[in-house]
């Protein structure tokens, strides 16, 4: 799997560097796609892994062998919060994105050229566009962290030695 990784950073760093050659492109947004990709490929991997690791707790194989530990619904309650609240960090992340493309400032131009592309605040007659985009990039940034605080919250009382790392 960390042959994939390296492989996905470096499409994504050729795809960059070809873009950055042009003219009044600035290295912000590449550093940002970079990072956000990594972010949303590390979770998904560790998702998928602890979905292979509860799935058999929570559906069974009936077998001669002796029976696994019982799954306590409150493990199941905290495996689902927590994949509720990576769903709503993917609808909100997929909102920032929007408001973090659709952008209305220029960092190549002076200071008043960029001021007068500024949109109107359109939200409650007080923020703009750049405003929405902090607002729904933090708020999707706590989601993923909290979801990530609860997803293993099911081990807590798992000795350390026993629990499995992957």
């Amino acid at each position: 799997m960390g042959i994939a990784f390296v492989l996905f950073n470096l499409v994504i760093a050729i795809f960059i560097l070809r873009n950055i050659t042009v003219p009044g492109k600035s290295l912000s947004t590449p550093i940002l796609v970079i990072g956000g990709a990594n972010i949303i490929l590390y979770i998904a991997y560790y998702y998928f892994k602890k979905c292979l690791e509860v799935r058999p707790k929570i559906c069974p194989v009936e077998t001669d062998e002796e029976p696994q530990i019982p799954v306590k619904k409150r493990q199941i309650f905290l495996f689902l919060l927590s994949f509720i609240l990576q769903s709503l960090t993917i609808v909100i992340g997929i909102v920032a994105a929007y408001f973090y493309s659709n952008k209305h400032q220029s960092r190549n131009s002076t200071p008043p050229e960029s001021r007068n592309m500024n949109d109107i605040c359109y939200v409650m007659d007080f923020f703009d566009n750049h405003d929405m985009w902090h607002f729904t990039s933090a708020t999707a940034l706590f989601l993923a962290f909290i979801g990530l605080l609860t997803v293993d919250d099911d081990i807590i009382f798992v000795n350390r030695k026993d629990i499995r790392v992957f």
